[in-house]
């Protein structure tokens, strides 16, 4: 999995996944709303509180504030993610 940011400004931040298939990202949740958008690949969503979802390249998808969620790679992927540039991500 590599993490990279590619844009931070006074009100938001881009930040790029990729992640391989068969990987995860851990149960999460941030301090604010995210915008996720699939570029490469196809990625299941898993909530808590709500049934998943799963997005394939072209697909979006807004997570809202501390909603914990984990994300599975289905295929090999690409995902940007935006968020306030001072929202943050806490791991459960």
């Amino acid at each position: 999995m590599k993490n990279d940011r590619i844009y931070k400004g006074e009100n938001f931040k881009v930040l790029k996944i990729e992640i391989q298939k068969g990987e995860f990202f851990p149960v999460h949740n941030s301090t604010e709303d995210v915008f996720i958008f699939i570029n490469k690949g196809k990625c299941k969503f898993s909530f808590e509180q709500k049934e998943s979802s799963t997005l394939s390249i072209g697909e979006c998808l807004i997570i809202r504030a501390n909603e914990h969620h984990r994300v599975d790679a289905l295929e090999d992927s690409e995902i940007s993610i935006v968020i306030q540039s001072d929202g943050k991500i806490a791991f459960a």
